[in-house]
């Protein structure tokens, strides 16, 4: 049996589950390291494809892009708390595209990921911000192993690739 459980924490983008058929519910949260309030940040040169970026609501300012089309404040929770509440998950395939929230969504799973419940997991990540931490997170911690890497289109302002880890 196939349970597919999907997380957007903005509601404009509800409706697509309603006019399509996800094989799922949506939830309203955005994944993180800890159950906290986040700040979604759209930057106004994002391309129209992009999601926000997330970060903690109470981050320092610095933090902001200089110029910010919206921002919206959503809630965090993390993969455990929802194993927790959803699960207990087992032989999971974890798929995460959450615009640099990976590392801090990976580290909310600390449960799952001890317990092996996690065997895949494909991510999109910039290689040049938090590849480096996700492989030590993951291959030196978790005894996961980077299995195929992919590059999903480059351009000036976006170096993406999708990477497959899997734990045999």
């Amino acid at each position: 049996e196939v349970c597919c459980v999907g997380f957007e924490p903005l509601e404009i983008y509800h409706n697509y589950q309603r006019d399509h058929s996800f094989p799922g519910i949506i939830h309203e949260y955005a994944l993180w390291s800890d159950n906290k309030l986040l700040s979604l940040i759209r930057p106004e040169d994002a391309s129209a494809r992009s999601a926000s970026v997330c970060r903690p609501y109470d981050a320092p300012d610095v933090e902001r892009p200089r110029s910010v089309a919206w921002a919206a404040t959503v809630k965090g929770r993390t993969l455990d708390s929802l194993s927790d509440e959803f699960g207990p998950f087992t032989n999971v395939a974890l798929w995460l595209d959450i615009e640099f929230a990976e590392l801090a969504a990976l580290q909310g799973a600390k449960e799952l990921l001890n317990s092996g419940s996690i065997k895949l997991i494909n991510l999109e990540t910039y290689a040049h911000l938090n590849l480096p931490a996700i492989v030590n997170l993951l291959c030196t911690q978790y005894g996961f192993k980077l299995r195929k890497v992919w590059n999903i289109g480059t351009d000036a302002r976006r170096d993406a690739q999708d990477y497959i880890f899997t734990r045999d």
